[in-house]
């Protein structure tokens, strides 16, 4: 497949879809929303077959968020948890986002509703489990007012005989 025709199978799903065409000068991204309500943003460079995907996770407030982010990094390891794709932080935008690649040659219209479904799907995921990180951790802090003391603080001397 040629970029050219990878560009026009893009623009039918998205007219399909009745997603118009975006302003001149940004032909090549499209914000598109999933059937799960995630706002997804959809990049196919010029002069390229490969489809981007960008699905927003959260804003981050650094240096704040510095766990959230190596949370973050830390969940790249694991390939069932991103399925695929990647996590990455723009600190341009101070977001992160979930990106996946597909190639245009092997994708058809149900094709791409499948994946974009699952990007849908993915994200609000990764979205809820970072939420529930963020909460938990604020949580905790306001729990603890200071060090917690060691158990062994708490006991008393014990006298040991040796013979």
């Amino acid at each position: 497949m040629r970029p050219i025709e990878a560009k026009e199978q893009l623009r039918q799903w998205l007219r399909t879809r009745g997603i118009v065409d975006t302003p001149e000068g940004q032909r090549e991204r499209h914000a598109v929303r999933t059937v799960d309500g995630e706002e997804c943003l959809l990049w196919l460079p010029e002069q390229d077959t490969t489809l981007f995907i960008f699905v927003l996770i959260t804003e981050l407030t650094m240096p704040q968020d510095n766990d959230i982010l190596a949370l973050a990094m830390a969940l790249n390891l694991e390939p069932t948890r991103t399925h695929g794709g990647s996590l990455g932080y723009n600190p341009g935008s101070r977001q992160l986002m979930l990106r996946s690649l597909h190639s245009m040659n092997d994708l058809d219209e149900p094709g791409l509703d499948r994946i974009m479904t699952q990007m849908g799907s993915l994200g609000g995921s990764l979205k809820r489990y970072i939420e529930s990180y963020r909460r938990q951790k604020t949580t905790n802090r306001r729990a603890q007012k200071g060090p917690l003391r060691s158990p062994a603080l708490h006991l008393s001397a014990r006298l040991f005989r040796m013979e």
